[in-house]
């Protein structure tokens, strides 16, 4: 029996955590000002959170 996640809710939530207030607050640390969603999305691939994501969150459809 499959338990991971679809791909729509697998994606939902991924974009939960690259606009979160945590990685906001990272990646305007790491550029020096408040970063726009782009810098948002390169901060958290360049950052790793992307991976550890992937690892904690099993897709059923992948």
């Amino acid at each position: 029996m499959e338990t991971g996640l679809t791909l729509q809710e697998y994606l939902s939530l991924q974009l939960s955590e690259i606009l979160s207030s945590l990685n906001r607050w990272g990646a305007g640390l790491a550029l020096g000002h408040e970063p726009n969603e782009d810098e948002l999305a390169h901060y958290y691939v360049a950052c790793g959170a992307s991976d550890r994501f992937r690892q904690t969150h099993p897709r059923c459809d992948a």
